[in-house]
């Protein structure tokens, strides 16, 4: 088990209990490019003998299990072909082996055989911001289609065929353009973690419906990459008050939406006219100084 942490990245052995620890050191260029570990997926290309270590503040590391020897991935600004920040928040791996990385410039893509990483930018008229911190596959199976969110501009369909962006934001109906976390149920349905609750979102229709603490939530406010789905279905999503668990398959939502109705008209709280008045009323004045 690897565990990253922000004083190295950690490997565990389940039959000693004892934990070996990789550290950054500026003596040795073979080392972890920084301690402040952010994300940690295996190398698709070669997954028995490699990781991918995202940073807080220093690119990302191709790390190698058994040496604990590291290649730096390291943003350069004077090289186009780096990668596009310092920070790197999460990684997604596409068919065929082509790996999306969320950073705090942008998306980028990594191709592992050539080592060179592409930007996408929303000063490009692309993304509808450049702090990505989740990533997603579409629930369709189709690899061109990636969603995208991002803390300050909502949530984006990418069509990395065509080079399209679409974005899903409030000015949509969510609750928040912050978003921190990316999950898919059984059914094709997205479940979105943010600072303001969890969005259900369903990719196909673009139907919205959001739910915080008065359904048991323990908070309003999720972390970003701090979401997980067992693999019985089960979604858990990590907040400033612990971790919310819940099976997606079992969430109801009231299809009838109930009739408004007047039940009394007061003013200062006192009543001014009966219920039974109130009928056929279609504009109430009220004086004001």
């Amino acid at each position: 088990m690897w565990v990253g942490t922000l004083r190295g990245l950690n490997r565990y052995d389940r039959r000693s209990g004892r934990f070996v620890t990789f550290r950054s050191s500026t003596a040795d260029p073979a080392s972890l490019s920084s301690d402040g570990i952010q994300r940690v997926i295996d190398d698709p290309t070669a997954p028995e003998h490699f990781l991918l270590v995202g940073t807080r503040d220093n690119g990302m590391n191709r790390f190698h299990k058994k040496t604990g020897r590291c290649q730096r991935l390291i943003h350069d600004a004077r090289d186009p072909a780096s990668v596009g920040s310092s920070r790197v928040y999460c990684f997604h791996v596409q068919r065929g082996g082509l790996v999306w990385l969320g950073t705090s410039s942008g998306l980028d893509s990594f191709d592992p055989s050539t080592q060179r990483f592409q930007h996408f930018r929303a000063e490009d008229n692309r993304l509808s911001h450049n702090n990505v911190i989740a990533i997603g596959g579409d629930p369709t199976g189709d690899p061109a289609i990636l969603w995208v969110g991002t803390w300050g501009g909502g949530l984006n369909r990418v069509d990395v065929r065509n080079g399209t962006f679409r974005s899903f934001s409030r000015e949509n109906g969510f609750p928040t353009n912050m978003v921190a976390g990316i999950l898919t149920d059984r059914r094709g349905v997205f479940w979105i973690s943010s600072p303001n609750g969890i969005i259900q979102f369903q990719p196909a229709t673009g139907l919205i419906h959001s739910y915080d603490v008065r359904v048991g939530e323990l908070s309003n406010a999720f972390s970003g990459g701090a979401s997980f789905q067992s693999e019985a279905g089960e979604i858990f999503l990590g907040g400033v008050r612990g971790v919310t668990r819940f099976d997606p398959l079992r969430i109801r939502t009231n299809p009838i939406r109930p009739p408004i109705v007047l039940t009394a008209y007061k003013v200062f709280d006192r009543e001014v006219a009966p219920v039974t008045s109130l009928t056929g009323w279609t504009e109430i004045e009220l004086p004001h100084w």
